[in-house]
């Protein structure tokens, strides 16, 4: 069958995507931004921005219910499915239980059956222990702490906009962020942000080929295209909530320098002039509000070019 032969690419893929799922909060989303846990903690004492309007904080809110619904979703189906495809199909590579004699009789037969249950349950503790260790340090702290980053950013434009005349005290504000960035980007830009991204587009590759490859239909191929949508809004999501703290750091700057420039005072015009848009940093690079097209790109072109080599 297709299903089992395509399902064996994912699955190791499949354990990673369970690593790094975002931990939702599913009844009230809102929570996310202003429950305390290590950096949101450190960013809630330094900065307390809130003047967006009503309707920009509903369509704010309305937003984070969609990604947290997208993120349980496939929380939920990818822990979920690794588990089940685990216990019906113990034996499918690259299970542990892959590695056991398949063809046995008698006592054989018996002390096979008792280690693929033992695999089966060392194998569940596995991925549920690491998906959830994973989970509150990628989603808890790094998820839920670009989020906070992205409403007091946009709370922060909104106030300068608002009151032009005390620029000085909205650069104090603006250097507590920045404080909040350097502290994310020590912890994450090394090996945590890149491999989510890595996986993602990793994903998004191979799910989208098998799915418009595919030429006999199985229930169980209906994995892949939703496997394509949910990466699609985790590259787009990510991406754009990371991009969105970059560019509307550069419109603030940019706004504060030009109502600073006739100030009298020296010290703040240097102030001014010494501050530098905020950057969520990944190895060598940063998130830009256009990085999430970029890695679609990529992605749409990938696919067609694994396609042609399929075809020919």
């Amino acid at each position: 069958m297709v299903f089992r032969h395509g399902v064996p690419i994912l699955v190791a893929l499949l354990r990673y995507l369970a690593i790094f799922q975002f931990t939702p909060v599913a009844f009230n989303p809102t929570l996310g931004i202003f429950q305390p846990s290590q950096t949101r903690f450190l960013l809630l004492k330094l900065v307390t921005i809130d003047c967006l309007p009503p309707k920009t904080k509903k369509r704010w809110e309305l937003g984070l219910k969609f990604a947290f619904v997208a993120v349980l979703l496939l929380s939920v189906v990818a822990l979920g499915l690794v588990i089940i495809i685990l216990v019906c199909s113990p034996d499918m590579p690259p299970f542990l239980g892959s590695l056991l004699a398949r063809r046995v009789h008698g006592i054989g037969m018996i002390s096979n059956g008792l280690m693929h249950i033992g695999l089966i349950f060392c194998q569940t503790w596995a991925v549920f222990g690491v998906g959830v260790t994973f989970c509150l340090v990628a989603g808890d702290i790094f998820f839920g702490a670009l989020i906070s980053m992205s409403f007091h950013m946009m709370s922060l434009k909104c106030l300068a906009d608002s009151k032009p005349a005390a620029a000085s005290e909205h650069l104090v504000l603006y250097n507590h962020l920045r404080i909040v960035t350097s502290h994310m980007n020590l912890s994450f830009r090394s090996g945590i942000l890149p491999s989510i991204f890595f996986y993602l587009v990793i994903l998004n590759i191979l799910s989208s080929y098998l799915t418009l490859s595919l030429k006999v239909f199985d229930l169980g191929d209906l994995l892949f295209p939703f496997m394509v949508g949910e990466t699609s809004l985790g590259i787009l999501g990510l991406g754009t909530m990371a991009g969105l703290v970059n560019l509307t750091s550069t419109r603030f700057i940019a706004k504060v320098k030009s109502r600073m420039a006739g100030n009298t005072n020296l010290t703040h015009r240097k102030v001014a002039k010494a501050c530098a848009p905020l950057k969520i940093r990944f190895g060598s690079n940063f998130v830009e509000i256009s990085t999430p097209l970029v890695a679609s790109n990529f992605c749409l072109r990938s696919t067609v070019r694994l396609l042609l080599m399929y075809k020919f």
